[in-house]
């Protein structure tokens, strides 16, 4: 079995994890909201203590950060690909 001489660098793991991590709480706060309205509770007006203003906060940020992230990581593994090219011709 032939193994594949390509590595990840670890600044790409790095990123790519760090994609992930944002995209994924971010899903998870939208739940947790979603979750929050159907039981009523942003009726009661208790969305504002707590950690309801963190989590309500999370998709504003997480995702544009891991749409970031992920632009980041397209051109880091970009130029590695094209060093890499150069290096073999």
């Amino acid at each position: 079995m032939a193994q594949d001489p390509r590595t990840d660098s670890p600044l790409q793991r790095v990123l790519a994890y760090a994609t992930v991590i944002c995209i994924v709480l971010s899903l998870a706060a939208i739940t947790a909201i979603i979750v929050a309205y159907s039981m009523g509770i942003a009726q009661s007006d208790q969305l504002r203590h707590g950690l309801w203003p963190a989590i309500v906060a999370t998709p504003m940020v997480g995702f544009p950060l891991g749409l970031i992230l992920m632009m980041v990581l397209l051109w880091t593994t970009s130029l590695a690909r094209r060093a890499r090219s150069r290096a073999e011709s």
